[in-house]
């Protein structure tokens, strides 16, 4: 009898949280109309869908790092865009990495990566740091000072620039 007890009682309380919660939905039913979107919904266009997630900020990430001697040194620049909510995100646009021995900026290398179409923004993108990883060649040795441009176009077609700044040391 005391297994009976045991089975009964989870199941009648599983039971009364799915009549309570609407089936196990968390919040109730929904009521859906043909097509599955719920009553009183409406769609938005695609410009207002991207509106609201389009790059707000860039910045440098930590993950950055210098790679490589003499000839063969590079600087991998971990680029991390977030949106209007703080949210990491993928965008196409076209970035500028400019590195210098030096904060002055007085003799910088600039290299530019286009990110604008799919399949490059996709292999550039590292999935693990939700940062885009653009390699480019480090000048001198020593530190490597970092400003990183991003040129883009908004829903409404707008260009728009952000930029950060980094620095990037020898490895030890």
């Amino acid at each position: 009898m005391r297994i009976a007890g045991k089975i009964v009682l989870p199941v009648a309380v599983s039971v009364a949280m799915s009549a309570i919660g609407g089936c196990g939905q968390p919040f109730g039913r929904v009521d859906v109309r043909e097509g599955g979107v719920p009553q009183g919904v409406a769609l938005p266009g695609p410009s207002a869908v991207v509106a609201g997630f389009s790059p707000a900020q860039i910045s440098v990430h930590p993950l950055s790092r210098l790679e490589g001697v003499g000839d063969a040194r590079r600087a991998v620049v971990h680029i991390q865009v977030v949106d209007t909510y703080g949210q990491d995100i993928k965008w196409p646009g076209a970035v500028g990495v400019e590195t210098a021995p030096s904060d002055s900026f007085a003799d910088p290398r600039s290299h530019w990566v286009d990110l604008t179409a799919g399949e490059a923004n996709a292999r550039v993108f590292d999935s693990i740091s939700r940062c885009y990883a653009v390699r480019v060649p480090a000048p001198g040795v020593g530190r490597v000072y970092v400003k990183v441009r991003w040129m883009m176009s908004e829903a409404d077609g707008k260009a728009v620039e952000l930029q950060a700044q980094g620095v990037l040391l020898e490895p030890k």
